[in-house]
């Protein structure tokens, strides 16, 4: 449920466990960045309001705290924090990551320009419902007095 060792912020001290975490997104294929990016926040946080965690143990909030919640520290993996209170975390940087870049000297024929590879899938449900609007049309238009005269006259059928 993402609260293993108590409820709170999860946050590391460590740039490889941040970057972990840190999922791509695919934006706009032309975009400056780059269409696939990961973006990661740089913290500051407060430190009677945080657990620290050690490995084998880990040290708890600061005893003059005033956490309604409790913090399960001693068994917080090393380089990671629990910070209990919202308002003792403030972004200082946001890192964004391009991991793609569009490269426009390739021309729009080749893959980079195309964005990430994406397989077609057929939708049955999408599919039915334009084979029956397709159907009603053709009904309707069969049903049409002008277009029975013309092909009546020019291929000889009656409909």
């Amino acid at each position: 449920n993402g609260a293993n060792h108590g409820e709170g912020i999860y946050l590391t001290t460590d740039y490889g466990v941040a970057f972990s975490f840190c999922q791509p997104a695919y934006t706009w294929k032309y975009s400056a960045l780059g269409y696939k990016l990961r973006c990661m926040l740089v913290c500051e946080v407060d430190a009677d309001n945080v657990a620290v965690g050690s490995g084998a143990g880990a040290y708890p909030p600061a005893a003059g705290t005033s956490s309604g919640s409790s913090v399960r520290a001693e068994a917080l993996p090393e380089a990671y924090l629990l910070v209990n209170r919202p308002d003792a975390v403030r972004i200082t940087h946001v890192l964004v990551y391009c991991d793609a870049r569009y490269d426009p000297s390739s021309g729009p024929s080749s893959s980079a320009a195309q964005g990430p590879a994406r397989r077609w899938q057929l939708n049955w449900c999408t599919a039915l419902i334009v084979l029956y609007a397709g159907l009603m049309l053709l009904h309707a238009t069969l049903q049409n007095r002008a277009v029975k005269l013309w092909l009546r006259n020019n291929f000889e059928i009656h409909l």
